[in-house]
Order: C-alpha cells, then structure tokens, then sequence
C-alpha cells in the first residue's frame, strides 16, 4: 500500500498562503533538509499539525502524479521513513480511502485536508501508518513480489578499515591483533561470554590464535577486529556471514566482545558501521541470527534495531546440545530511520559527564521494530 489521503473536495477553494506563515515547517526547503535526495521530497513533521509536503508533477483533475522520492521525518527531524512515490489518488474527507495506482513501499495516511498551491501539494492534519508494499499480478492472475528493474546486486564486503568516533574496524590480522584480543578476553574468568557460541572458551593463546587461523581469515564469513579508540587496542571481534550478493542479503554475527567492550558507546558503533556499510553498498536484507535461549543476544537485536521474524526449531547442534534459533533482519526502507536513531545517540550530548547515556537507543529504535520477541 502507498500513500492515500482524504482530501478536500474539487469544488471547495484551498486554504490561502497564509497557512505558511503561520507554520514555519511549510517553508523549509526540502532539499536542504534532505541533501542526498532529489528536491522534489516530502517532509513529514508531528507536531500540533502534522503534513507532509511535496513537490508534484503534471495534475490532471484530481490527481496530481508525485515524483522522485519523498522522506517522512517526525517534528524533531528523525526519519521515519524514505522510499519512491507514483500516482497519489485525492478523495473527499469522509470517503472510504483509496490506495495509490502503483504499489508502493511507504505509509498509508488518511483523513487528509490539503492546500495546493503553484506545483505542491501541502497536507496537514493527518494520521501515518506503516505499510507494507502490495503485490503485483503477473499475467495468469497470480500474486507475484514488485518488481525490481532496476536492482544490481551489492559488492561483497572489502577488507579496509571502518572508521568511527569510538571505534574503528579492522580486517582480522593475526600479527597484529590475536594476542591482544586473547588478553582482553582473559579478564573475563568465567568465560561466560561463550555459552551461545559454536566454540570457545579458549584456555591458552595457542588454541585461541588455532582457531582464528583455521576458521577467522576467510571471506565468509569476513571477520574485524574492533578496535577500542581509548586505548587503539583490539577489545572484540564481528563478522559478515551469509554473504549473498545476488539475494540482497547479509548477516552479522560471531560477535564477542571483551569484558571493557561490553555496553559501551564503541560496541554499538560497531554495529552501526557494519550496518552502514552493508546498506549504503546496496544491501536490501541485514540479519541477525542467535539461540533462541541467547536472552542478552535477543535483546540486543532488537535494541539495534532487528525485527524479530521467527524462531528455526532444532536449527542446528553445537556444543553436542540443540539449537533453535531466533531470527531477526532489517531491511533497506528502515535504514534511513535507523541511521538517524544511531546518530543520536551515538552523539557526545547524549552521555553525561560520567558517561552515562541520556536517551536509550532501545527508545530510539523501537518505533522501527515490525516485530518483537
């Protein structure tokens, strides 16, 4: 489902300029707010108004066509949500709504009062949901995914530095991060760390650095080194897996952080530039995957901004015991939303002077969540 409204009907005059002024959103220029998305954009601000504005193409009678993109962001510029628009269908107020002529992947919104004026449209005074995009027909009258025409499968990730304000990633190098990582892993005594992993805990460096060699440096998965910029030293490991270029698809996973990583601003900005990177490459589908009893790791999905998509029973076995595993994914049309979600907290002004966060990230992404569990 796309965007529908309710508008005014054709025989009534538009609200004047006025409206403008007396809202200082309705003047914002949407290129400047969205520098990396064409000028005709849609902003969408929830404050004692709520509209979305948007530049339009030819109109015939009471169908302007939109073009380009259109970006919703919430009052305080968070981005809710970003992706194509077609032929938006106007209608009176009190008719039942009607969906936009091509299916698209953005928000359903009713019961809206519009004001044209030169070539935009400004709604206002609207409620937004989330949908998802309708499925096409193929000629047997079948239901069939939308199309993709223009889709080029993503790079696989390459081996170079990630870097960051708290952390920076690094292609794994044995010389220069093995036994740094061993020794950060060591001020954990009781290896608990390890309980949801296929392998470890490690006794002695010989058998850490062992693994790493036969199982770390190949191409997938791809494994970085995370490296603490407090100190410059490697605090954990992550890894792309799953690498599937041609599906659009890649997950994250192998994590384990050190006891001084752990719920720190540099573990999640790990997460943050791994996601960055897969997405701004191309990426559609980002997974995250765990033992369904991994409590902390479910948690910690969701907290990045995972939806939970259902759990794999008897998925596999390790450790010589049964795995269900908990799956979890984002997708592209929630990055924008969720980078934004990230930036702010990751800002400085988000810690105190003891470091202790002000806004929760799990509060910044919980509104993106389709699912959760």
């Amino acid at each position: 489902m796309g965007l529908v409204f309710g508008g005014r009907s054709s025989g009534q005059k538009f609200p004047a300029r006025e409206d403008r002024a007396r809202n200082p959103w309705l003047n914002a220029s949407p290129h400047s707010m969205f520098p990396r998305m064409s000028s005709r954009a849609a902003t969408f601000a929830a404050t004692t108004h709520r509209w979305i504005e948007f530049d339009i193409g030819p109109t015939q009678s009471n169908q302007p066509v939109l073009q380009d993109s259109v970006a919703i962001r919430s009052g305080d510029q968070k981005l809710l949500a970003a992706g194509p628009l077609a032929t938006l269908n106007c209608h009176h107020p009190d008719a039942a709504p009607q969906s936009i002529q091509k299916p698209q992947r953005i928000v359903l919104v009713q019961r809206t009062n519009y004001l044209a004026e030169y070539n935009r449209i400004v709604c206002y005074s609207f409620e937004v949901y989330y949908s998802e995009m309708e499925h096409t027909l193929n000629n047997f009258g079948q239901r069939i995914g939308w199309p993709l025409p223009d889709w080029v499968p993503p790079p696989i990730p390459p081996r170079e530095t990630m870097p960051g304000r708290y952390c920076r990633l690094e292609p794994l190098d044995l010389e220069r991060h093995a036994a740094a990582l061993f020794e950060a892993d060591a001020a954990e005594e009781d290896g608990r760390s390890w309980t949801y992993l296929a392998y470890g805990p490690f006794s002695d460096f010989q058998s850490y650095r062992a693994w790493l060699s036969a199982y770390c440096l190949g191409n997938d998965p791809l494994f970085v080194a995370i490296i603490d910029t407090v100190d410059d030293q490697p605090a954990g490991l992550a890894s792309y897996l799953r690498i599937a270029p041609a599906a659009g698809s890649i997950e994250v996973g192998h994590i384990h952080y050190a006891p001084r990583l752990q719920r720190s601003p540099a573990a999640t900005e790990a997460m943050y530039l791994m996601m960055k990177w897969a997405f701004e490459s191309g990426y559609r589908r980002y997974e995250w995957k765990c033992d369904a009893l991994n409590a902390a790791s479910r948690a910690a999905a969701q907290r990045l901004g995972f939806s939970f998509e259902g759990i794999f029973r008897q998925a596999t076995v390790y450790k010589a015991r049964n795995r269900d595993t908990a799956w979890y994914a984002t997708i592209d049309t929630e990055w924008p939303a969720l980078r934004q979600a990230f930036l702010e907290w990751l800002a400085p002004a988000n810690f105190d002077s003891t470091g202790q966060q002000r806004t929760r990230l799990s509060d910044l992404t919980k509104p993106i969540l389709k699912e959760s569990g």
